[in-house]
């Protein structure tokens, strides 16, 4: 039911649940369901096959006993409505809230597209590998370059054509325009879900990567606190340095992860 509102007739929510219902009960029957949904069984044959309606009032009656929620009863009501509502301007506000369930469930959609670009670190690393000399069109390609799951790959690559961040020309992916506009800053709780993603990654690379293919450099300090600006200073200037130099190079022949970690280790006691 999670997919009702991509529906344009209410007659396929009812065809559909029937449906689902005979496969979770091969002796189920349409007789049953007319009986649990609290229709007469030749009423309920005679809307499936268009001869009858539903009313406003009878299909959100019709939608609660099928265990629709109370947005999803409405939507339900609303498909009847538009079509068999009295008068035109029944029909047409019917509708109207039609396409405002449609585009609300679009920006629904496009919200848990932007989370998933942000906190899950394989959509970045197939913008950047689209830009290597190398790169194959090819989701299995991608998905043994990157060791990730090919199903994970094919739901990224959706997901970034979705948000426009990615598009395909001549038979080629490619990063679009907005896709350096997308990348400019991350809310402080995503941006420490995407951070905890790339640790993991580290810590393979530390595992399972030469030391010529990964650099480990870590060292423990004291220091004034008064002199952590300059320190961060140093740090952004060469974050920044470090993007001149990665975005000056033209041919490409490997995607990296560069991060850097200033945090405190003692604790005031």
């Amino acid at each position: 039911m999670s997919r009702i509102f991509e529906h344009t007739d209410y007659r396929d929510i009812l065809r559909n649940e029937l449906k689902r219902r005979c496969r979770q009960n091969r002796r189920y029957s349409q007789t049953a369901f007319a009986r649990d949904i609290k229709l007469r069984p030749n009423r309920l044959s005679e809307i499936l096959t268009g001869k009858q309606g539903l009313s406003a009032k009878a299909a959100h009656s019709v939608a609660n006993e099928m265990g629709l929620t109370e947005e999803e009863c409405h939507f339900f009501s609303d498909l009847a409505q538009s079509v068999h509502g009295r008068r035109s301007v029944d029909r047409d506000t019917a509708l109207l809230r039609i396409k405002k369930y449609k585009m609300n469930r679009v920006f629904e959609n496009l919200h848990d597209d932007l989370l998933k670009v942000l906190t899950e670190w394989h959509h970045m690393a197939i913008l950047e590998l689209t830009r290597l000399k190398g790169f194959k069109n090819d989701k299995s390609w991608i998905a043994r370059a990157l060791r990730v799951s090919i199903k994970d790959i094919n739901s990224a690559i959706k997901r970034l054509m979705r948000l426009n961040l990615l598009e395909e020309s001549e038979k080629k992916l490619c990063p679009t325009r907005y896709e350096k506009v997308f990348r400019r800053g991350l809310p402080a709780d995503l941006f420490r879900s995407f951070q905890l993603e790339i640790l993991d990654k580290a810590k393979d690379a530390v595992l399972t990567q030469s030391p010529e293919d990964c650099i480990n450099h870590s060292t423990l300090f004291c220091m004034d606190d008064e002199r952590l600006g300059e320190l961060q200073g140093m740090i952004n200037r060469f974050a920044k340095e470090s993007r001149t130099l990665i975005g000056s190079t033209s041919e490409k022949s490997a995607v990296y992860c560069l991060t850097t970690h200033l945090f405190r280790i003692s604790s005031e006691v």
